[in-house]
């Protein structure tokens, strides 16, 4: 084979992944519009169904029969469920998400100033996990059915079982309160985040230590962890060389479903923690009845689970040649 030839099909090569690549993101992107469409119809109706009315939130217990009509009329909620649905759906195809009830600004603006908080948390915790849980995962496998295995199963097993509901206040009483070293709520300074990351990221870690010691122990008699043994190599060097390398398709899986969980799933801690993040926002709108906000709030999160799962999928090829885009189409 010449020069020619080997200068052409390389550029081949590149030129099918990217069309591969390309064929693929569209098909996922094609493939969001009816699900989306599909979690604002479900949206829409379990919203109207929440008991209470946006109007006595508003105005309160002392309005007048008239004064709560006149309200409604001008909110559109005087219109039947299904008019108020086809008005939302236009109204997202113009871009416009609707205006807050209870805060009267823009939905979008609300999402925008809440978002930063949420994603900071969300990454800090994810931090934090990787640098306690591979650790301890490829510690626990090394050290197979021994007392250091043993703990670090024990304590992955502690970290599920302990809710977030029960470990935040703890945390409160314990540094907080008794101790004084750390501040209750808010997100005024550094030490604010230790609370709520520690929270939010004991569960995340737990999980990913356990994912990380099985990974860990499926790649430890294959062959080419012997021949690595045979050439001399160091157990540090064949631990994080070749089996960390192996061993990351599935430690990558979790990191993004546990990424979009706990962007959703931080409503509870940042409760808590009273943290200015969309959980605490998502509360609030529910509380309130507050429609336009609620219904945008889960259709952000339920874009964030879509798109974390492609850049999970595309993440596979860049790990291991070996997956083709071709076959998960």
């Amino acid at each position: 084979m010449n020069l020619v030839q080997e200068i052409y099909f390389v550029i081949h090569f590149i030129l099918t992944t990217r069309l591969i690549l390309l064929s693929y993101l569209l098909k996922r992107i094609i493939a969001v519009v009816p699900i989306a469409f599909s979690v604002i119809i479900i949206i829409s109706l379990m919203t109207y169904i929440i008991p209470g009315d946006p109007v006595d939130q508003l105005l309160g217990d002392f309005a007048t029969l008239a004064q709560k009509n006149f309200l409604r009329s001008q909110l559109g909620l005087d219109r039947s469920v299904f008019s108020q649905i086809s008005h939302y759906l236009y109204s997202i195809l113009g871009g416009d998400f609707g205006t807050s009830l209870f805060y009267n600004k823009s939905v979008q603006e609300l999402i925008g100033e809440r978002i930063f908080p949420t994603i900071e948390l969300a990454l800090y915790s994810i931090l934090l996990a990787i640098f306690i849980s591979i650790p301890l995962g490829s510690l626990g496998a090394k050290n197979k059915g021994t007392i250091i295995d043993h703990v670090t199963s024990f304590l992955s097993l502690a970290g599920v079982a302990i809710p977030n509901f029960w470990l935040g206040p703890l945390l409160i009483l314990l540094f907080s309160v008794h101790l004084e070293l750390l501040p209750v709520s808010g997100r005024e300074s550094w030490d604010s985040y230790i609370l709520p990351v520690l929270t939010l990221g004991t569960a995340l870690c737990a999980v990913l230590t356990r994912v990380t010691r099985n990974s860990f122990l499926e790649n430890m008699h294959e062959n080419y962890i012997r021949t690595a043994r045979s050439k001399g190599q160091t157990e540090l060097i064949i631990m994080f060389k070749h089996i960390f390398k192996n061993a990351c398709l599935p430690i990558i899986t979790v990191l993004g479903l546990q990424f979009g969980v706990l962007l959703t799933g931080a409503v509870i801690t940042e409760k808590i923690f009273d943290w200015p993040g969309l959980g605490t926002l998502f509360i609030d709108a529910l509380s309130n009845r507050d429609y336009p906000l609620i219904q945008a709030c889960i259709l952000f999160f339920s874009i964030i689970y879509l798109c974390v799962n492609l850049m999970v999928d595309l993440s596979y090829t860049c790990l291991d040649p070996r997956i083709d885009l071709e076959s998960k189409k």
